[in-house]
């Protein structure tokens, strides 16, 4: 998708944290999500710091840090990956507060 290889560059974004729990099913998309575009977004966006934060019991979520300090959480917990890739669009878009599972 166009929105990962512009990430950084159209967005801004100044750090993205993927948290999840490395055996959980809830966690599931998210891993799912990182193993298979990590490598794609790390490329396309060589100076975007992306951490992945592994901990047992974590709740999966998605935390951006945008220019001046902001920062937006998704919760993704039991969410599938195009829920996730979704998510990860709207967070690229730099949206609002909107609607459950988004905190600021």
């Amino acid at each position: 998708m166009a929105w990962r290889s512009a990430l950084a560059k159209t967005s801004s974004i100044s750090e993205l944290r993927f948290i999840m729990c490395p055996s959980s099913a809830g966690s599931q998309g998210l891993r799912s999500i990182v193993k298979s575009t990590y490598s794609e977004l790390k490329i396309s966006n060589p100076g975007l710091p992306m951490l992945v934060r592994e901990s047992v019991g974590a709740k999966a979520k998605i935390t951006a840090r945008y220019t001046g300090g902001k920062e937006i959480s998704v919760h993704v917990e039991s969410f599938d990956s195009a829920a996730i890739e979704s998510s990860l669009q709207r967070i690229a878009q730099g949206f609002e507060n909107e609607g459950p599972g988004y905190s600021i």
